[in-house]
């Protein structure tokens, strides 16, 4: 993805900043870039002048270059002369930052960087078009480091977009760029070459052949890139190529075009080897071709191996093309293996000629409808509900992030259970889980340790639970319980959020508002009379009597009549002579009732005439 040109102004302000306090710099050119970092400032326009100078000078020097089109007097002015001295060329962003060259019938390199160390970066390289880009090279680059770089070479025929790679053990690298050359052109275009080891990442290639490795013994790491070819994709006719997290879309090339194909036609007896993993190979018309492995060389002994993991292949005509044959008399071998990839096994192509050996061998292979989000507008992307979904290798190891940089194993299908899917894209899980409280207090509870149970719609959830506000912790790991630690009477809240295998958090709590009150008092109080008089002669006696619950109230009862309400001292009138039984009792103050209440006797006598 390209940065904004103010951040790579920025970068490049860093980049520099750092190369000038190193003693292995010597100088900082610039040209139409003013600030501390420049040691020469050289006349606007002139870029031709700093190569100059830096090709004149001794060590580690930098070119930094600003918002302008600066094109080359004369062919092949945008170099650097050393093999020895590093060279750094700086631009503000690739389509802000141009070199461009003469528009001549002769060849042409547009910018070289032989030196080991060497980087380009913030710029783009303006190819003429025409019958004139003829044999034309965009960059030749080294042991270099490239970022943020376009080659535009619309409208031109028999070009190479980036020539690039070393034998040597440092890798130079493509990152973050773009090589956008013809699909079709009478003669062919190449994107990038790579000669050895190298890496290209982050980035995108249009062109006929978007990519050639061709190398002794060195290895071409692919990763997250875009290709859009014309004839082929990625072409290895001795070394190894890596490639992962990648899509390969052949569009409507012509008969015989294909993805992948380790082969070499002329008597090269080099190993030639393709290892891909989450790789889409889609597009293509009548005759194209997913994965080519051939070793048929009639005249030498070749060996040509490809591996498919958690890949697709929806498109070509012929999802994979096998052969192996020479007329040495020792074996040539071509070998295909895959794992868990999704293509047509019928539309395969498995042929042994003479001294031929090898087989197609597939492991986990499926055959679905792969289910893209929009096939038909350039989406290659597994919409939910595909069929693929989840269907990769189980074995957690492998790339962490997708052709998007997205998460790479994510539960697509909803089962609980982590698992990659097959190709360059990982469907993301977005989608936030739902969570119910299934048991637990509402209202008022006596209990200061309630427990809640819950649960999500999601299989595999976990949770996380929050009392009264605080912070969330994990909760209910095993059982989808949680009892809580002892509370004070009084309102609380319990809140709990289900988070799925995803990392996905309910933006929503389930929440919980209850309060913490006294056990109901069911306890009766006991009354007991304090004074009452034994033997009276008037017709009024005065009887005191208590509860030992504060707040009693009291009902009593003389003989036979009704409980009514009372209080102490209760002054009884208008006795008659004779024994009389007094019963009293206290009711508390949540209406508990003495159910054995005090009982006194007392007896008056006539008063004598």
């Amino acid at each position: 993805m390209r940065a904004r040109t103010g951040t790579w102004i920025l970068l490049a302000a860093v980049a520099v900043a750092l190369l000038v306090a190193s003693p292995a710099v010597a100088n900082v050119y610039c040209v139409d870039v003013i600030d501390a970092t420049c040691t020469d400032q050289l006349p606007p326009g002139d870029a031709s002048a700093a190569f100059s100078l830096a090709n004149g000078n001794p060590g580690e020097d930098a070119i930094r270059l600003g918002a302008a089109t600066y094109p080359a007097p004369t062919t092949n002015s945008f170099r650097d002369s050393s093999d020895s001295d590093p060279l750094h060329v700086i631009g503000l962003g690739a389509g802000v930052t141009t070199l461009t060259g003469p528009d001549t019938a002769a060849a042409q390199t547009y910018l070289l960087l032989g030196a080991t160390g060497s980087s380009v970066s913030g710029l783009t390289v303006l190819v003429q078009p025409g019958v004139n880009s003829f044999g034309d090279v965009g960059i030749f680059m080294g042991d270099v480091d490239m970022t943020d770089v376009t080659v535009d070479g619309t409208g031109t025929d028999n070009v190479t977009g980036v020539r690039a790679g070393s034998n040597a053990a440092s890798v130079p690298s493509i990152a973050e760029s773009t090589i956008n050359l013809p699909r079709s052109s009478p003669s062919g275009n190449l994107g990038i070459s790579l000669d050895g080891n190298a890496s290209l990442e982050r980035s995108t290639v249009t062109a006929d052949q978007a990519i050639r490795v061709s190398s002794s013994g060195g290895t071409a790491s692919l990763n997250q890139v875009r290709l859009r070819p014309g004839s082929g994709g990625v072409s290895v006719d001795a070394g190894t190529v890596e490639i992962t997290n990648s899509l390969i879309d052949l569009g409507n090339g012509p008969p015989g075009a294909a993805a992948l194909a380790a082969v070499n036609y002329n008597a090269g007896t080099t190993p030639k080897t393709i290892n891909a993993r989450h790789v889409t190979i889609v597009g293509g018309s009548p005759g194209s071709i997913g994965v080519i492995s051939v070793a048929s060389n009639p005249t030498v002994q070749q060996t040509a191996t490809v591996s498919l993991n958690d890949s697709v292949i929806a498109g070509p005509s012929i999802s994979i093309y096998r052969e192996a044959s020479n007329t040495t008399g020792t074996p040539s071998t071509a070998s295909v293996t895959t794992s868990y990839s999704n293509y047509d096994p019928a539309t395969a192509v498995d042929v042994n000629g003479v001294n031929g050996a090898g087989a197609i061998a597939a492991d986990h292979q499926t055959n679905l409808s792969p289910g893209f989000v929009d096939a038909a507008g350039g989406d290659f992307r597994l919409a939910p509900g595909s069929l693929l979904l989840d269907l990769g290798d189980p074995d957690p190891a492998g790339p962490a992030v997708d052709l998007d940089g997205a998460t790479r194993i994510v539960d697509g299908d909803a089962d609980g259970v982590l698992r990659r899917d097959p190709g360059a894209f990982e469907l993301q899980d977005l989608s936030p889980p739902q969570t119910v409280i299934t048991a637990g207090p509402a209202g008022k509870t006596t209990n200061n340790r309630p427990s809640f149970s819950f649960t999500s719609d999601e299989a595999g959830s976990t949770f996380v639970c929050a009392l009264d506000g605080a912070t969330g912790v994990p909760c209910g790991l095993a059982t989808g319980t949680e009892t809580v630690t002892a509370l004070a009477n009084g309102a609380h809240t319990f809140s709990v959020q289900a988070v799925d295998v995803n990392g996905n958090i309910d933006p929503s709590p389930a929440v919980r508002s209850f309060s913490v009150v006294d056990p109901p008092d069911r306890t009766h109080p006991q009354t007991s009379i304090l004074k009452v008089p034994k033997r009276l002669r008037g017709t009024t006696a005065t009887i005191r009597f208590k509860s030992n619950e504060r707040g009693s109230t009291f009902q009593c009862r003389l003989d036979h009549g009704r409980y009514r309400r009372c209080t102490s001292p209760l002054r009884l009138k208008h006795l008659k002579p004779g024994t009389h039984s007094f019963r009293v009792r206290a009711v508390d103050r949540v209406g508990n009732i003495d159910r054995s209440p005090a009982i006194a006797t007392f007896r008056r006598v006539r008063e004598r005439q």
